[in-house]
C-alpha cells in the first residue's frame, strides 16, 4: 500500500506545481527558470519531469516537490503534504483535532468563514447587498467565482456562533483573525457589516479577509464612521506584505503573457478579470512591499501599474516603480484620465481600460515626458527639478545597459552632458536605491571549487553515458576524486561500468543518495544544452585529464613538503620520486590539450 508521499507524488508532477509559483522555460528535457530563493539574472534553477526533482546550480537547494512547497511557502511537511493532497485529490488520514497543527486549524477555520459569508449574501434578506455589488459593475458569477460574501449586520456574533457550532474553539476563531475578545473577556466578531473579500495564498487557500464597510447600513445618528476596510491581522497563514489579491487565479494569464497588471483595490481586479484582462493582481489596500516585487518576478518580467491618480496613488506609484525597478522587473505606467480608477473605467467602457493597457508607457518614459511638463527644461532651476526627481529612478535599474540609455536620453532632453548626470548620480544617498531587504531569508551561497564540478560532471556522464565510460574504464580509479562524497559515489557505481567486474552495482540505495545521483544527472543535462554537439568520451577525457593533472600537482606538493624534513638518505629516495612526477606532469601538459570543462 502506498503511503500519502507516494499517492500524491504519483498524481501530481513536479514541474506543474512548479509551475504553479515561478515561470519555467522548456530546456530540451527538463525546464528551468529565475531561482526564487535568490536573486539572479541568468537561469539556474533546473526541475527534470524525468527525475521528478528540482535543483539550483546558484544556491544549492533541491529536492522533491516537497521540499519546494516547504520552502516556498515557509511550512512544515505535514502542511506541505497536505497542501498537495489537496491538490491531488488524496483523502488523508483524519488526524484528531486535539493534534492537528495550529496552521492547520487556521485553514480549516478560514474555509469555514468563507463558506459563512458567502451563505449569508446569498441569503434573501441581504439582496439589497447583492445590488449594491451589480451597480458597483461586480456580476454575479464574478461575485460567486472570487466567494465574495458578507459578514452580517444583524449581529455581533454570528460567525462566531456559526464556528463554535462547527467544533472550532474561540481562541482559535481569534487567531486566525476573525474575532475579538473585549474588556469583559466575551467574544464578537471582528467583521460586522461588511462585505468580505476573500483573501487567496498561491495555492488557493483562504488566509484572511478584507471587508469593505456598507455604508446604507450604518446606524443612524452615530457618532463614529468605521473604517471603510478592515484587514485580517498578521497571523501564521497571513501576512499582507506577501499576498497580492487575485495572484491565484492570475498567475497562469500572467505567466504565460510574461506580464502582470498590477492595481489597487479589489474592485479595480474584479471589473478587470471581467473585462477579460486576467493577468491583474492588486495590492489589496496596502503599498507594495519588496515582498510583492521578488512575487511578481517568479511569474513576469514585465509589470504595468494603475493606482489612484490623487496625490497618495501618485506616491504609491513612484515607490512600486522604483521597488519593481530594483528587482530587474521591466515597469509601464497605465494613463488613465479624469481621475477615475481602474473600476471606473471599466464600468463607463470596457474597451478604454483595455485600450489604457496596451498602451501603458515605460515608466521612466513617462516620468520624463511628465517632467518635461512640469518644469522648464530650459532653465538652470528647471534642470535641477528635473534631474532631482529622475535620477533616483535612473540609479536604481540594476542593469548598467537601462541605466546609459536613460541618462543619454535625459541629458538629450534637457542638454546636459551626460557626464554631469553620471556625477550626479552617484551622490543621491544610498537610501534612496530601495535596495531589497537584507531581512529576507535568502540561502547562503554555497562556496564551490572549479574541481567540485569538475569531480560531479564526470561522475554525472558516466551514469548518463555508462557504454562511453567503459571505453575510459582503465584511467578511472578512486583517487582521481578529493571528495569523499564523490569518491564514494563513485564507487557504488564503478562495478556496473567496468567490464572486467562480475561485483553488481548494488540495487538498493538510500533515497538520499539516489537523490543525489538524480541531481547529477540533471547537472550533467544542464553542462550539455550548452554544447552545439555532445561526445561524451571527449567530455569525459577531458574531466579526466584534468583531475589526473590536479593529482600529479597535488603529489609534488606532497614530495615537497616531505623532502625539507627528510634525512640525508631518504631525500635521495624522494628526489628521485619527485623528478618522476615532475616529468610526468611536464609530458601530460605537452600533450595536446582537450578543452578544460566548463
Amino acid at each position: 500500500m502506498l503511503s500519502p508521499s507516494e499517492e500524491v507524488k504519483n498524481r501530481l508532477d513536479v514541474a506543474d506545481v512548479i509551475g504553479g509559483y515561478m515561470k519555467l522555460n522548456q530546456v530540451g528535457a527538463n525546464l528551468k527558470g529565475l531561482c526564487p530563493f535568490h536573486h539572479e539574472k541568468t537561469p539556474s534553477f533546473y526541475v527534470s519531469k524525468d527525475k521528478q526533482i528540482w535543483h539550483c546550480f546558484g544556491c544549492g537547494l533541491g529536492g522533491d516537490m516537497f521540499s519546494f512547497v516547504m520552502k516556498m511557502d515557509g511550512v512544515e511537511f505535514p502542511d506541505a503534504l497536505r497542501i498537495l493532497a489537496d491538490r491531488a485529490g488524496v483523502v488523508l488520514r483524519q488526524e484528531d483535532p486535539r493534534v492537528r497543527s495550529e496552521r492547520a486549524r487556521m485553514y480549516d477555520t478560514l474555509k469555514a468563514a468563507v463558506a459563512f459569508y458567502q451563505e449569508t449574501l446569498a441569503k434573501e434578506t441581504e439582496r439589497e447587498i447583492r445590488e449594491y455589488l451589480i451597480g458597483r459593475g461586480v456580476a454575479t458569477d464574478t461575485s460567486e467565482n472570487f466567494r465574495l460574501g458578507y459578514a452580517p449586520s444583524a449581529s455581533w456574533d454570528g460567525l462566531l456562533r456559526h464556528l463554535k457550532f462547527k467544533g472550532f474553539r474561540p481562541e482559535e476563531i481569534e487567531h486566525a483573525g476573525l474575532a475579538i475578545r473585549t474588556e469583559r473577556g466575551d467574544w464578537r466578531d471582528r467583521f460586522h457589516n461588511r462585505i468580505m473579500f476573500p483573501l487567496f495564498d498561491i495555492q488557493g487557500n483562504a488566509v484572511g479577509f478584507s471587508g469593505r464597510h456598507y455604508e446604507s447600513r450604518h446606524p443612524a445618528g452615530s457618532s463614529m464612521t468605521p473604517a471603510k476596510y478592515v484587514n485580517t491581522p498578521e497571523t501564521l497563514i497571513y501576512s499582507k506584505s506577501r499576498l497580492l489579491y487575485g495572484l491565484d487565479r492570475a498567475k497562469q494569464a500572467i505567466r504565460e503573457k510574461d506580464h502582470a497588471v498590477l492595481v489597487e483595490g479589489q474592485f479595480d481586479l474584479l471589473l478587470s478579470h471581467q473585462a477579460g484582462i486576467l493577468h491583474t493582481v492588486a495590492t489589496s489596500g496596502t503599498a507594495l512591499t519588496q515582498e510583492h516585487a521578488r512575487l511578481l518576478k517568479r511569474y513576469a518580467s514585465n509589470v504595468s501599474t494603475a493606482f489612484d491618480s490623487d496625490e497618495a496613488g501618485i506616491l504609491a506609484t513612484k515607490r512600486s516603480v522604483m521597488l519593481l525597478l530594483s528587482c530587474d522587473i521591466a515597469v509601464c505606467i497605465i494613463r488613465i484620465e479624469g481621475g477615475k480608477d481602474p473600476a471606473d473605467l471599466v464600468l463607463q467602457d470596457a474597451s478604454s481600460w483595455l485600450r489604457a493597457v496596451e498602451e501603458a508607457m515605460p515608466a521612466m518614459d513617462y516620468y520624463l515626458q511628465k517632467a518635461s511638463f512640469v518644469s522648464d527644461t530650459k532653465t538652470p532651476e528647471g534642470k535641477r527639478r528635473i534631474t532631482d526627481d529622475l535620477l533616483p529612478f535612473i540609479r536604481i535599474f540594476p542593469n548598467p545597459v537601462m541605466q546609459g540609455h536613460y541618462l543619454a536620453k535625459l541629458a538629450g532632453s534637457i542638454g546636459v552632458e551626460e557626464r554631469f548626470l553620471h556625477e550626479a548620480m552617484q551622490k543621491i544617498p544610498q537610501e534612496h536605491r530601495s535596495e531589497p531587504s537584507q531581512t529576507s531569508s535568502v540561502p547562503a551561497q554555497i562556496v564551490r571549487s572549479r574541481w567540485s564540478d569538475i569531480e560531479e560532471f564526470l561522475i554525472a556522464f558516466l551514469v548518463k553515458y555508462p557504454d562511453a565510460g567503459r571505453l575510459l574504464a582503465q584511467h578511472l580509479t578512486q583517487d582521481l576524486f578529493s571528495s569523499e562524497h564523490t569518491r564514494s559515489l563513485f564507487l557504488h557505481i564503478i562495478p556496473s561500468i567496468q567490464t572486467d567486474s562480475s561485483k553488481e552495482a548494488p540495487d538498493v540505495v538510500s533515497e538520499e543518495f539516489q537523490m543525489h545521483l538524480d541531481q547529477l544527472l540533471l547537472k550533467a543535462d544542464r553542462y550539455t544544452e550548452t554544447l552545439p554537439k555532445i561526445n561524451p568520451v571527449k567530455e569525459m577525457e577531458a574531466f579526466i585529464h584534468e583531475l589526473s593533472l590536479r593529482k600529479l600537482r597535488e603529489r609534488l606538493r606532497t614530495l615537497g613538503q616531505e623532502v625539507k624534513s627528510a634525512n640525508v638518505s631518504l631525500r635521495s629516495v624522494i628526489l628521485e620520486e619527485f623528478t618522476r612526477v615532475s616529468g610526468e606532469l611536464q609530458k601530460r601538459e605537452k600533450q595536446s590539450m582537450i578543452a578544460a570543462p566548463r
